[in-house]
C-alpha cells in the first residue's frame, strides 16, 4: 500500500520527443537518449518503429487518448512521447503539452526539439528557410496561392492523401507554371526522393506520402494595396462598382491581415 501511494504522489517525467524524419540519421543525441531512459514509449505506429527502445509501447498520437493513457498508468515514471519533426514546428506536441501544463503538480514535462521537414529539405536543396513563407497543408486544406504569388520562397509540409498531387494541380489552376517546385520525399531514408522541376513536370506520385516543398516565384506580387484591376473580374453585362468606389470603401473599411469580406 505505502508502495502504491508513493507512486500515484510522484510526479511523472512525461518528455516530448522530437524525432525528426523518422530515421537514426536525424534523430538528435538528446532525443535518443530521452527515448533509450523511458519506461514507456507512446506514439503513432510509424514514429514508434522509428525509435526503436527497449520500454513498453502504446500506439496513439491523439492528444486526449494519450493523456488518459498516462492517468492511467502511474507506474511509468519516465514517459517519452514520440512525434516526427520538431516539437515546436507545426506539432502534436503543442496540444498535448497544453493538456499536461493544466496539471503542474502531477507531471513534469520537458520539450526535446527535432529536425524538421522544412530544416531538413532546406539543407538538401543548399539553401536557407528564414527569408521564406512556411504553411502546413497537412490534415488541412489550406489557401496557399496567395502566399506563393506574394513570396519569392515558400515552404509546404504536404501530408495526407492527394495534398501533394492536389498541390501541384492547384499551381496550374491558377496559372503559375513559371515557379520552381522541389519536394523532399521519405527524406534521410533508403528511399529518399528529391525531386525539382515546374508543376507540370513532376509526376504527382513525387508529392505522396509526409513531403516537404519548396516553391520559389520568380515573380511575386509586391503591391501593398488590396486593389483588384476591372480587368481581372470575371463579368457579365450588370454594370460592375466603380474602380474608385472599390478602392475608398476597402480603405474606409480597415481591414486587418486575417478579415473576411
Amino acid at each position: 500500500m505505502c508502495e502504491k501511494n508513493e507512486i500515484q504522489n510522484r510526479k511523472q517525467q512525461i518528455r516530448l520527443i522530437g524525432i525528426g524524419m523518422g530515421s537514426a540519421a536525424s534523430m538528435t543525441r538528446e532525443g535518443a537518449e530521452a527515448i533509450e531512459d523511458s519506461d514507456c514509449l507512446i506514439g503513432a505506429r510509424r514514429m514508434l518503429e522509428a525509435a526503436g527502445g527497449k520500454a513498453a509501447v502504446f500506439c496513439e498520437y491523439r492528444a486526449e487518448e494519450i493523456l488518459s493513457y498516462i492517468e492511467a498508468n502511474p507506474e511509468y515514471g519516465k514517459i517519452g512521447v514520440v512525434l516526427s519533426g520538431d516539437t515546436g514546428f507545426y506539432s502534436g506536441a503543442k496540444k498535448l503539452a497544453e493538456l499536461l501544463k493544466a496539471r503542474p503538480e502531477k507531471y513534469d514535462i520537458r520539450l526535446i526539439p527535432g529536425v524538421s521537414s522544412v530544416a531538413c529539405l532546406a539543407a538538401k536543396l543548399g539553401t536557407s528557410w528564414e527569408d521564406a513563407a512556411v504553411i502546413s497543408l497537412h490534415g488541412q486544406d489550406e489557401n496557399f496561392i496567395q502566399t506563393v504569388n506574394r513570396n519569392h520562397k515558400t515552404f509546404l509540409l504536404l501530408g495526407g492523401a492527394g495534398t501533394g498531387a492536389r498541390m501541384l494541380r492547384r499551381l496550374l489552376e491558377y496559372g503559375m507554371k513559371d515557379v520552381t517546385v522541389s519536394i523532399g520525399q521519405n527524406m534521410t531514408g533508403p528511399d529518399e526522393r528529391i525531386v525539382t522541376g515546374h508543376p507540370g513536370e513532376i509526376p504527382e506520385e513525387a508529392a505522396e506520402g509526409l513531403c516537404a516543398a519548396m516553391i520559389l516565384n520568380p515573380h511575386p506580387d509586391k503591391t501593398a494595396g488590396p486593389h483588384i484591376r476591372d480587368e481581372e473580374f470575371i463579368r457579365g453585362d450588370v454594370p460592375m462598382t466603380k474602380a474608385e468606389v472599390r478602392a475608398v470603401s476597402l480603405a474606409a473599411l480597415e481591414l486587418t491581415e486575417d478579415a473576411v469580406v
